[in-house]
């Protein structure tokens, strides 16, 4: 009997897979440009530097991982160096990173199943997310455009706070957001920030002496004044930059930085007013919302702060361009617990607090504001658990937190407790009067 012959199926061709280039521009970065390198290496096909000065090993170390290392003279333009590092991109797609970025473990598999999903056509570019690891051990989110097409009229703008954004726009590229982590670890050292501030705020007024600045100009020479702390001329540039409207991509933000500046100053009522105006522009904003709730709080008119902070709780915080703080999930119920505590409803102020201490565990602010509130609800068990938590997250011996806990101690008649307590305080500080009264009050 014969056998039926099979028909063989068609060969569906293989797609090429999409080649990722890896641009850098970097200087004096000897420190820095290895774990940079390493993080991401497997994620990408090539490695461009693009050294603009570098005294140190810079270049040597970056060569040690197989980089293509050109050099280009500094010019007070990190556009034009960005640029120079993408002309000599071979891959189908660019990724640029600083040297102070990491990629992590997970974020590098993302990468490359991301990788794996860029279309040939080369329509597409993408944000990422920018964790910026802040010199308080805070991390702030953002999104920043990362991942872009290489091809002809694709370049970056700007002398600094450069952007590849405009150009894409331009040629009809769509962006979407992807859930793939950069760790950014430049906002680390305090001095650093202003260093880079001051250079950024020279580089841009020599840059626009000679003629009109863009409302993008003056939005950058803002954050410059903002990093020197020139809160004044922050709102100034700042404002002149809104002036363009709402097509600036920055104008959204500008509000929160305005209301910052003015609380710098001491000006809590001007930061309220900057607020209001810019959530009757954009009333679904959950983020603008949260900081005015913050600020009434601060203010300490609780009434005005909990009807914001519970529309920003119900619209979510969005994330955009400007750093978001990651802890805003438990900052939120934890200015909303402060504002419900102001006006006397201490038990959802309890409730709001716990909600905080769920976002955020460890948190020794509110672990502390919930000992204080247990105390005054008369619950010296919980308030010790509280305290006590506090005191074990706490760095340093924080003054409040052992007094209320070794009077909580006292009235629960544990004595030697209280006694170790005041100790404690004054083994910093043996003129510590309240310590001091403690003791004498057990008798020592």
């Amino acid at each position: 009997m014969k056998k039926r012959s099979r028909k063989s199926k068609p060969r569906i061709g293989k797609r090429r897979p999409m080649r990722l280039s890896l641009c850098m521009i970097v200087r004096n970065e000897a420190g820095n440009i290895a774990d940079c390198i390493r993080s991401v290496k497997p994620a990408v096909d090539e490695i461009i530097v693009v050294d603009t000065g570098s005294a140190d090993d810079t270049r040597k170390i970056a060569e040690g991982f197989g980089a293509k290392v050109f050099d280009f003279p500094w010019c007070d333009d990190f556009a034009a160096a960005r640029n120079e590092s993408t002309r000599h991109a071979t891959g189908d797609y660019i990724l640029w990173l600083d040297a102070d970025d990491r990629i992590s473990p997970e974020a590098r598999q993302g990468l490359k199943r991301l990788k794996e999903r860029l279309p040939s056509s080369g329509n597409l570019a993408c944000m990422l997310r920018i964790l910026n690891r802040k010199t308080d051990g805070e991390t702030a989110v953002s999104y920043q455009l990362r991942i872009f097409p290489n091809m002809k009229g694709a370049c970056f703008e700007g002398c600094v706070h450069e952007q590849i954004a405009s150009s894409l726009s331009r040629l009809g590229i769509k962006v979407v957001e992807e859930d793939v982590h950069i760790l950014h670890t430049g906002y680390e050292d305090e001095e650093a920030i202003k260093a880079k501030a001051e250079r950024n705020l020279h580089i841009l007024l020599n840059a626009s002496k000679d003629r009109d600045r863009t409302p993008s100009e003056n939005y950058h020479l803002a954050q410059s004044y903002f990093g020197i702390e020139d809160y004044r001329c922050c709102i100034k540039c700042l404002e002149t930059a809104m002036a363009g409207g709402k097509k600036e991509s920055f104008y959204k933000s500008s509000f929160s930085m305005i209301a910052e500046s003015y609380l710098r100053l001491g000006e809590g009522d001007m930061a309220v007013k900057n607020l209001q105006v810019g959530i009757s522009e954009f009333p679904d904003s959950g983020f603008l919302c949260y900081v005015l709730g913050a600020v009434f709080t601060q203010l300490e008119r609780y009434e005005e702060a909990i009807p914001c902070l519970r529309k920003a709780a119900e619209l979510g915080i969005e994330i955009e361009g400007r750093p978001v703080l990651l802890s805003v999930k438990s900052l939120l119920p934890y200015y909303y617990g402060k504002s419900l505590e102001g006006i006397g409803r201490l038990d959802e102020a309890a409730d709001a607090y716990k909600s905080a201490l769920k976002a955020a565990p460890g948190n020794v602010d509110t672990l502390r504001v919930l000992g204080f509130l247990m105390s005054k609800l008369g619950k010296f068990e919980d308030a010790m658990i509280f305290f006590e938590k506090a005191k074990e997250n706490s760095p340093d011996v924080e003054r409040g937190i052992w007094l209320a806990l070794a009077k909580i101690y006292l009235f629960l008649k544990k004595s030697e407790v209280a006694i170790g307590l005041y100790s404690e305080l004054l083994e910093q500080d043996p003129n510590d009067t309240d310590a001091l009264a403690g003791l004498a009050r057990i008798g020592i």
